[in-house]
This record gives structure tokens, sequence and C-alpha cells, in this order.
């Protein structure tokens, strides 16, 4: 008889929906292993490009054989309050639906893009006595205080360490795709966990082609992603400004978030016309933009909460599209640096960055060295066969 896992990540949802689809892929090899799945997700988060109508509390679908129940969240803009109320409904909401489903939970999965989610999964293992696996992928709050300066003592902050808390001392595993979590969770007082390494899976991704008035004769330095702090995306603006004179070199940004209309009024401002950005695109069309970009470009803030582990969903792809990678990180286990698939360079540094895509463009043989590099690792590290056998031996041990 085969055992049921839940899953619970507001921001999930099956492949086509938008970029963010590391549930979806662990479940459907959850399902290769034996197991049935669910997953609870927000019918609204700002991640989807498809919309989801539900027109009572909830509403299941099927998507590759995996049941979605889509819980009911009104619509936010921003990261505002409206975001704050999406995030308390969806937890109020399926804490009234739990009861309602026949196939009893084994294992309740929760995937932490903020923590509510713990409460619910706390209340689940105790009502159907489940295992829990808290899978941690962003350390929260200690996220919300150090890239966006919260204070400790902020309600939310409080509520959300308070969660954590419970998830460290109620969870039956702690699963991660931070390399050195370990360390914060020993720091918090939890020195026996099970604590299981499991990296965000690539899933190999569909490119379809879309004229792109890109300019051919051009050497592009691109940029696929959120455009906000998180990914020091102000930093690739200033080194454009610095290089907006050489008119052979060209900055596309693809994405949207809280900085693009900063982005958009600064480049302005400074006359900066070698950039172009062109919002959210389906994720389709942004893989097939990577494959226009002579060199790829991810950034971040440069603090010490990257000492534990950096999950970086673009990464991956950014190295299977074989392009050389400028990576903008204090890190120390940077798999940029690890396969050498691209230059590592100092956070917030214009400066160096400009001299990193100067070096690129006008080295050839450094050039062709790290575009051989980065799918090669991805496919002997991250594909899914890979990730599937660790999966495998993480479910053996609970």
């Amino acid at each position: 008889m085969s055992k049921n896992i839940w899953i619970i990540n507001h921001y999930a949802f099956p492949y086509g929906y938008g970029f963010h689809t590391r549930q979806h892929t662990i479940a459907k090899m959850l399902k290769k292993l034996g197991y049935e799945v669910i997953i609870f997700t927000s019918s609204f988060n700002h991640l989807k490009v498809k919309e989801v109508e539900v027109e009572n509390i909830y509403k299941e679908e099927i998507h590759d054989d995996i049941k979605y129940i889509w819980v009911k969240t009104k619509e936010y803009q921003g990261n505002g309050l409206g975001r704050i109320k999406n995030i308390f409904e969806f937890s109020k909401n399926l804490n009234s639906i739990y009861k309602n489903f026949d196939n009893k939970p084994d294992v309740v999965w929760a995937s932490t893009p903020h923590p509510l989610a713990i409460y619910n999964a706390i209340k689940i293992k105790k009502y159907f006595k489940s295992k829990f696996i808290f899978e941690e992928r962003d350390i929260w709050p200690l996220t919300l205080q150090v890239i966006n300066g919260v204070s400790k003592y902020n309600p939310l902050v409080m509520i959300f360490r308070y969660l954590q808390l419970q998830a460290y001392k109620y969870s039956d595993m702690i699963v991660t795709p931070l390399d050195n979590l370990k360390e914060f969770i020993e720091k918090s007082g939890y020195k026996n966990k099970t604590i299981e390494y499991l990296p965000q899976p690539f899933v190999p991704f569909e490119v379809e082609k879309f004229d792109t008035n890109l300019p051919k004769d051009k050497f592009i330095v691109g940029y696929v992603g959120s455009i906000g702090h998180s990914n020091s995306v102000m930093n690739l603006l200033k080194a454009a400004n610095l290089l907006k004179e050489n008119i052979d070199i060209y900055f596309v940004m693809v994405g949207d978030g809280p900085q693009l209309d900063e982005l958009k009024e600064l480049a302005e401002e400074n006359d900066i016309k070698n950039i172009k950005f062109f919002g959210k695109l389906e994720k389709s069309k942004a893989m097939y933009i990577l494959t226009q970009y002579n060199v790829l470009y991810k950034g971040h803030p440069d603090i010490k909460l990257y000492k534990y582990g950096l999950s970086a969903v673009k990464l991956n792809e950014y190295m299977y599209s074989n392009k050389p990678i400028i990576h903008a990180v204090n890190l120390k286990n940077d798999p940029v640096a690890i396969s050498n698939s691209g230059i590592n360079i100092l956070p917030k540094n214009e400066e160096e960055l400009k001299n990193a895509i100067l070096k690129l463009k006008e080295d050839s043989k450094l050039y062709e060295k790290y575009s051989n590099n980065g799918r090669k690792f991805v496919e002997d590290n991250f594909v899914e066969d890979k990730i599937e056998e660790k999966l495998k031996n993480i479910m053996d041990k609970l």
C-alpha cells in the first residue's frame, strides 16, 4: 500500500505556471518512488504567470498525476500589507479544510517560502499522527532582518522566529538546499536534528523561440529573475552606466519585481540607452532569451546570511545554458567557482563587474573556457536522477 505525502508550499505550482517548480519536481520524484502526493498551495501569488479561479474555499486539480489543492487567497501587489494578508489567509483557509480529505498523510512536508506553513504542518502532524519534514529554503526571519533591515523586535519577525523554533522542535527531519544550514540550527539550540541536504533539482527547460528584437551585433550581458535587492540588479544597472559609451555592449533584464520601476527611471535619468527591460515572461520564453545572451549576470547582497548556503533557483539554469557567468557573491562554496563556469566578483561592486564584462568580451580563450563547464557540472550534480537518488535515501531514513 502506497504512503501519502502532503506537501504545503504557498508558492508551489506545476510546470507552465511560473519559474518556481521545485515542489512539483520533488512531488514527481516521490510519485516515482511509490508515494501518493497532494500539494496544498495558494490560488494567488505574485510569482505565477497563469491565473487560478477558485469559487469556494479550495479547488482540486490534477497536474502530472499529482493532486493540487488550490487554497483560495486574495490578490495583492508588491510586498505590503496585501501580501501579508494573503499569507495569513492561506494558513487560515488551509486550517479549515485539512480534515476534509480521506487519504490521511503519513508524512506532511512543509516548505517555507514563508514560515506560516509550519503552524499548519504541526497541526496536521498532531491530528493525523504523521511524520513531519520541515524544508527550510530561506532562513526566516533572519532573511527579513538581514536583507530588509527589519528589527528583531518587529512582531512579524518574532512570530516567524517562534514558528521556526517550533519547526526545529517538532519536525522528524529537516531538508534543505542550503549546504551549511546545520551550523544555524545548532546555534538555535538543536544539536541532534537529522538534517539532509537536497539541492535544487534541475529540469531541462522548454525553449520557445520568439522575436526578441535584441541587437545581433552587440555583446549582450543579461539577467533573468526577480528585479529586487536580493539579486543586486542595481549593480548591473550601474555597470551599464559605466559602459554606456561602449556602443558594442548591450544589457538586458528579464523579470518583474519591486525595483523594476526604479531601475527604468534611473536608466532614463542617466541616459543609459544600451539597456532593455523585458518585464515578466513565461519561462519558456525567458529560457530562450538566456540563449541569446553572451554573458549571464547573477548578483547577491554582501551579507553574512549566505555563509549558511545559497538556494539560487536560477543558477542551475544559468550554468546549463553554457554561457560564462559573472557571479557577484560572497559565498564559501560558490558553484560558479567550483565548476569553473565563470568569474566570481565581490557583491555590489560595479567597477569590478565592468572589468569582468570587458575581460570576457576581449579574451576569447577565457570566454571559451568558461562556456564549456556549466552544463556538465549541472548534469553531474543536479539533474533529476541525481536528486531522486538523494530523495530516496532521505525517505528511507525517515
